[in-house]
């Protein structure tokens, strides 16, 4: 929060470096650098923005079920502020991943009032619909984190077919990768997509792709199989209870996030999903 404040403040942050021409480089981009998205020592703004869309669906989940006892305004200060710092982090993944857990974890935990929870999201939906479309837009650029919050919001405008998004979108660019696709099962090769497009596409943005195209569908497959275990492990121990349906909306989440960014493979998000894994694992009351 004190980042988004006072953005000069993120330069101290920057804590992954490679050297390179007998000087250190950073490894942030000077486009987000130049920006204010909210960084704090995740590396990249994707890191912390994914990690919250994680943790802050957890945090309300503790409340709601009476595990976390603390004062509503305050939990409700620290909700938002939460919400805040992920908005700010500019990327739309990690909100739309957000949004889906927080809805799933909803949904769950107030199964009797269903109608009223689906009614107050898509409320809130046509809501920031509404006030995006408002707003002046025309400075916007895909790279510019000058404005991370404008950055989120242009998400509604995302199927827009004159919007320059499109064109350099995340769907536009793995054209790029699938270019280099030659077998279903065995893939092409390592280094086959990454090596030849580098620069064009970011392994950072399409994970689940480059996996697919350089392995093939079974290394894609297998590469899952260790974040399935806690799920499987739920099921096994508890049934088909409410902690298995908030486990499979966990690695659902997670998946969406690896669709578009690293997601699961990043030792941000994996952690945080196999620490909240656990607890659920072991919460049975």
């Amino acid at each position: 929060m004190a980042q988004l404040f006072m953005p000069s403040i993120k330069y101290f942050l920057v804590i992954e470096y490679i050297y390179k021409n007998g000087e250190f480089v950073n490894l942030i981009s000077e486009e987000i650098l130049k920006g204010n998205p909210a960084i704090g020592t995740f590396i990249r703004p994707a890191n912390l923005g994914n990690v919250l869309a994680v943790f802050v669906p957890f945090y309300y989940y503790l409340y709601t079920t009476y595990r976390l006892k603390i004062n509503r305004i305050v939990f409700w200060t620290i909700f938002i502020l939460f919400v805040f710092t992920l908005i700010n982090t500019g990327i739309r993944t990690s909100f739309v991943s957000f949004v889906f857990c927080q809805v799933g974890f909803m949904l769950l935990i107030y199964r009797r009032r269903l109608v009223f929870v689906f009614t107050g999201f898509v409320c809130a939906a046509i809501f920031v619909t509404v006030i995006s479309s408002k707003l002046n837009l025309e400075f916007y650029e895909r790279g510019d984190f000058s404005s991370p919050l404008m950055r989120v919001f242009y998400l509604f405008n995302y199927f827009d077919s004159g919007s320059s998004i499109v064109e350099e979108s995340t769907l536009s660019r793995s054209s790029n990768i699938f270019a280099y696709y030659e077998s279903f099962f065995f893939g092409s090769g390592f280094m086959s997509s990454g090596g030849i497009v580098q620069g064009i596409s970011s392994i950072t943005d399409l994970t689940l792709a480059f996996i697919f195209v350089e392995y093939g569908f079974i290394v894609l497959m297998l590469s899952l199989v260790p974040f399935s275990f806690p799920v499987l492990g739920i099921l096994r121990t508890q049934g088909r209870g409410r902690e298995f349906y908030i486990s499979l909306v966990l690695f659902t989440t997670l998946i969406l996030q690896t669709i578009t960014d690293q997601g699961l493979f990043t030792n941000y998000c994996s952690y945080m999903y196999f620490f909240v894994m656990a607890y659920f694992g072991f919460d049975r009351t």
